[in-house]
């Protein structure tokens, strides 16, 4: 449906959008709960509609290097709004406006980093370390659970409690962030990366002028 021309593919988005949100109001009214709103595509899409719109460049007439800036700012204005609201865990209607939120201010993110090329934020993502958590960034997704358990008992260990306001919280923060990059890491290597070759022997090149 995506290869359809620029209009229908708008059209389609914008259905997709608003089917989206009417079975998410369905699962509100029916009070299903948590993680079943965040861990459904159906019901958790907005990101996913985003990456699309932003793949299939479907802003790019729109935005010149001051509107990357007002983007990159409008984004990071919409997710400072987060921690107000109420926990995704808790199933009401706040959630029509949380996960807009959520999905609207990485959205426009993303557009300004893909858009503005040379501007300053996106040199900064080109920064080998970065570019390394960006490459591993899935694992670091799957795996934060694990590394979080383990930052809680590393602590323990080191006797570092909660009563420490704030030794406490930077000490887990590092720990898990650190277990996580290794995890992640180890299976970069050993998970993805064959799959990674693997997947060559299936892609399609067009043949091109010398």
């Amino acid at each position: 449906m995506f290869t359809l021309r620029r209009g229908k593919q708008m059209l389609i988005l914008l259905l997709l959008f608003v089917a989206g949100s009417l079975i998410r109001a369905g699962f509100i009214a029916l009070n299903i709960p948590h993680p079943a709103i965040y861990v459904l595509p159906i019901t958790h899409f907005e990101a996913i509609l985003g990456g699309l719109a932003v793949g299939l460049d479907i802003f790019h007439w729109r935005f010149s290097h001051f509107w990357c800036w007002v983007a990159l700012a409008a984004g990071v204005f919409l997710l400072a709004l987060l921690p107000s609201l109420a926990e995704v865990t808790f199933i009401g209607w706040h959630l029509m406006l949380v996960y807009p939120l959520v999905g609207g201010g990485m959205t426009l993110i993303l557009l300004a980093v893909v858009e503005g090329e040379q501007a300053l934020f996106s040199k900064a993502l080109r920064w080998p370390v970065l570019a390394y958590l960006g490459k591993i960034s899935y694992g670091l997704y799957v795996y934060q659970a694990i590394g979080i358990r383990y930052g809680y008992q590393i602590t323990a260990l080191l006797g570092i409690t909660a009563k420490r306001l704030v030794v406490f919280p930077l000490s887990l923060f590092g720990f898990a962030l650190v277990t996580t990059i290794l995890i992640a890491s180890l299976s970069y290597q050993i998970v993805e990366k064959p799959f990674l070759t693997l997947k060559h022997r299936f892609s399609l090149v067009y043949s091109r002028p010398v």
